[in-house]
């Protein structure tokens, strides 16, 4: 683009910062996170510092990314807080996760996905109750966990799976052929930290 004669513009950088964190090249993303404002005139928003918290997190330096947030110019929206707890959710940095689901709760205390997260990491970490206050306190606001969901195409066309469906007629053979394959991944010695995670979080 540059080679043609094109500039960026605001959009063009988010998605090239997208395009970094999904390849992990931090310093690359630094240099055109920096080059932004002296080299193109955009002034970066609260978009772009997303991008840069999300793509710090992925990399794990979530001290950085901290520091980051604490440094903005512009004040960090649910979109920068939500990428540092994901990150802190894929290093299942507990006190991390405390600290942004603090102001996640204040700033959007709708979202569901945040109270699971945090139930997530709490449950991983042994401590029970703890996760059991997030669930309560999901309900006191009225929050419910949304059953997860998938589709599948098979010969008899786009087939819907819903967690803990009950409603095709061959419901029973169907948990029962799980169960035999729960068994033998037990066996081979895999983990199935799914079954941790609906245990933890269903409200």
């Amino acid at each position: 683009m540059l080679n043609s004669g094109i500039q960026p513009d605001q959009v063009t950088i988010t998605a090239v910062l997208t395009a970094c964190a999904h390849s992990g090249v931090v310093d690359e993303a630094w240099k055109i996170f920096d080059a932004m404002f002296p080299e193109y005139g955009i002034q970066p928003s609260v978009e772009h510092y997303a991008c840069m918290v999300g793509i710090l997190s992925r990399a794990g330096k979530l001290t950085e990314a901290a520091d980051f947030i604490h440094k903005m110019p512009v004040e960090p929206s649910a979109k920068v807080w939500g990428a540092l707890l994901n990150g802190a959710s894929v290093s299942r940095d507990v006190e991390l996760g405390e600290f942004v689901c603090h102001r996640l709760f204040q700033i959007e205390p709708e979202n569901t996905g945040n109270y699971i997260i945090m139930a997530n990491l709490y449950s991983q970490a042994g401590r029970w109750e703890e996760a059991d206050k997030v669930r309560e306190r999901m309900k006191e606001v009225g929050l419910r966990k949304i059953p997860g969901s998938s589709w599948i195409e098979t010969s008899k066309g786009l087939q819907s799976f819903i967690v803990k469906d009950t409603s095709n007629e061959r419901t029973e053979e169907i948990y029962e052929t799980l169960e035999g394959l729960l068994g033998m991944m037990k066996e081979k010695g895999y983990a199935l930290q799914d079954e941790l995670d609906e245990e933890s979080v269903n409200v």
